[in-house]
């Protein structure tokens, strides 16, 4: 198909080969492993590459259901892949990058109305310098009849771009937020919704950003001077 999307490595899946398997397996509901292979090989050049090349993806993750109430989750991702070497010395060398990144989280049901979660990440990537990269995230959620809070506090210290971490946020509705951290620095969010009934719903969300030794956040139009930057987001559903 001209206009397929397939499952792939690339984003468009072109002049790819690939190879992908995973297994999820459950035992007495307390114990759940899952773990995935992808293999890939391009036939031709691409981004960032000036020749055929091939890599390997693999993740292991294990859940520990404690009880109704608690959980814990482990997780340990790993990757190699090449790419052309960024020393601008040397023209179409190719470094293979190796990629390891661990997750541990903690899941807290408290009672019907408070829920804790505690989140910690790491990634080094040697490049072929080694970098690394770790955040800390510790999540709030508080639901009280119509009312629903969600706070998150994550404080993180990256030494380069590409042991960048991720972290998915909660947003208003119909919303996605995923931010780049990068550099050192801590990121917080406050999301209040409020349904004041069946047609009618509010969101208001705030987000602080602190960077460490920057004298401007962003870049471009969407740039921001000093080392700080905040966002401020209102909306309101009305259901017909």
């Amino acid at each position: 198909s001209l206009t397929g999307n397939p499952f792939a490595e690339s984003s468009t899946g072109q002049n790819e080969i690939g190879f992908y398997t995973g297994i999820k397996h459950q035992i007495k509901k307390k114990h759940i492993f899952s773990a995935y292979a992808d293999f890939f090989q391009f036939q031709w050049l691409r981004f960032r590459m000036y020749q055929p090349n091939s890599g390997w993806d693999a993740l292991v993750r294990y859940q520990y259901v404690l009880n109704k109430k608690t959980n814990f989750t482990f997780q340990y991702r790993t990757e190699e892949k090449p790419r052309t070497s960024s020393q601008e010395d040397i023209t179409y060398l190719i470094d293979i990058i190796k990629k390891q990144q661990m997750m541990m989280s903690m899941q807290h049901q408290a009672s019907d109305n408070w829920k804790f979660q505690t989140r910690i990440q790491f990634t080094q990537v040697n490049n072929p310098q080694i970098q690394k990269g770790i955040a800390l995230a510790q999540d709030v959620s508080y639901k009280h009849q119509s009312i629903t809070i969600h706070y998150r506090y994550c404080i993180f210290d990256i030494s380069d771009f590409d042991a960048r971490q991720y972290i998915v946020e909660r947003d208003v509705w119909s919303s996605a937020s995923l931010p780049v951290l990068n550099g050192q620095g801590s990121r917080s969010y406050l999301l209040l919704q409020y349904k004041y009934n069946r047609a009618l719903s509010f969101w208001i969300r705030y987000t602080h950003t602190f960077l460490k030794n920057v004298d401007e956040i962003g870049s471009g139009l969407e740039a921001t001077m000093g080392n700080t930057r905040n966002e401020i987001k209102f909306q309101v559903m009305v259901n017909f």
